[in-house]
């Protein structure tokens, strides 16, 4: 549910909230990062540099199946994997869910070469 001031504004003049609990929860929640899905700039970004990596990696290790081989491939895909699986826990701590699930959605898109 989306809060606005005048909604605090409110709940201060029906004695929900006292005035000074009011400047608390508005100083509160502005400082709170804002990581929902939303369409932006920043999370435009997000989703095209995902798609950029998950485009090459699925490409390009087709087209490297011939100098790498298969084994070459799945030690490959494993690296990129763990790093992923690595970032994603790094953003995931961090609070920022979406840089975090394009990273595990890279890591799905690397099982099948894996594989």
């Amino acid at each position: 549910m989306n809060f606005t001031k005048k909604n605090i504004e409110d709940a201060v003049k029906e004695n929900i909230l006292s005035f000074e609990q009011s400047e608390k929860l508005i100083h509160f929640l502005n400082t709170q990062p804002n990581t929902g899905p939303k369409f932006d700039f920043t999370h435009v970004l997000y989703y095209l540099g995902g798609m950029i990596a998950i485009g090459a990696m699925t490409l390009f290790m087709n087209l490297g199946w011939e100098y790498f081989g298969g084994l070459g491939i799945v030690f490959i895909s494993l690296f990129y994997g763990a790093v992923g699986l690595k970032l994603a826990n790094i953003f995931k701590a961090k609070s920022l869910a979406i840089p975090a699930g394009i990273y595990g959605t890279f890591v799905i898109a690397l099982t099948p070469l894996a594989v």
